[in-house]
């Protein structure tokens, strides 16, 4: 069809895994076959029980991941082909200001410093107040089941978990720090929310509709 924008045909993924015994590897397979065609103006969704493949499909079809067969045609290239390093250039491509930027004949260079990067920098902004929160929480739980931060060192985990004990007695030794981690996550949440409202003021007015 000549308005088909996405063609995939017999994708596979087998995922290898040592511990098979004497040096064997283990072998899994996430998908099996899968085809389909997606035509301009068409919405695709997948469902299926837990396990089945949903987001091995996605990744792959993304390019996120590499398919193990088989071939995903995207407006005429086979990009399950392509590798991870070649698609970057292509997704940013696909952009409008990109796109803008090449029909006005820009070059590479003024592309990427004066088009991607200003585009790229506010959501990385955004982000990394969100990425501080989960690693805080990470670290706040692996502590707390004693496999993160080790004595004499002292964490917002290991407080809590020293506390349990006093909990009848002294709650708020507990209780202080637990209160401390979900404030902190909470103003660094809207720390990245205040971030993506200052970059992207038009963020604000899609919101309160």
């Amino acid at each position: 069809m000549s308005n088909e924008i996405l063609s995939v045909k017999n994708i596979r993924k087998i995922y290898e895994s040592s511990g098979g015994g004497y040096g064997r590897k283990n072998t899994v397979s996430a998908l099996d076959g899968v085809s389909f065609n997606l035509v301009q103006g068409e919405t695709l969704g997948i469902v299926g029980e837990s396990g089945c493949g949903k987001s091995t499909l996605g990744r792959i079809i993304s390019r996120l991941d590499s398919p193990t067969a088989g071939e995903i045609i995207y407006k005429g290239n086979d990009i399950a082909k392509k590798s991870l390093a070649e698609m970057r250039p292509l997704r940013n491509r696909e952009r409008e200001f990109v796109k803008a930027a090449i029909g006005g004949g820009a070059k590479n260079s003024t592309i990427i410093f004066r088009e991607i990067l200003p585009n790229v920098i506010p959501s990385v902004l955004v982000f990394i107040p969100l990425m501080v929160s989960l690693a805080m929480l990470t670290e706040s739980a692996l502590s707390f089941l004693s496999i993160g931060v080790q004595a004499p060192d002292a964490s917002w985990g290991t407080i809590i978990k020293d506390g349990l004990g006093l909990l009848y007695t002294r709650p708020i030794v507990a209780l202080a720090p637990g209160l401390f981690i979900v404030i902190t996550a909470v103003a660094l949440n809207l720390l990245g929310d205040a971030v993506r409202d200052a970059l992207d003021p038009k963020a604000r007015l899609r919101g309160a509709f």
